[in-house]
């Protein structure tokens, strides 16, 4: 059972999350990267994404963008 009141825990729990949200932005970048087309990237989503096209084209949106 996890211990929400221990901070060690939290601070475990916390960094698990953003290591593993972080690659998973990296896994959806370097997908994206595969495509010289940005309009074949949007219709071809990783595995991650199938069924899931709002959350992809978001972020092949972020990735043209001149913010990224």
């Amino acid at each position: 059972m996890l211990d929400f009141n221990d901070q060690a825990m939290n601070r475990f729990v916390e960094h698990q999350m953003l290591t593993t949200f972080k690659e998973f932005q990296a896994d959806c970048h370097r997908h994206f990267k595969k495509y010289s087309d940005p309009e074949e990237a949007r219709a071809n989503p990783p595995n991650a994404l199938v069924r899931r096209d709002e959350d992809w084209h978001f972020l092949c949106d972020h990735y043209i963008s001149r913010a990224f």
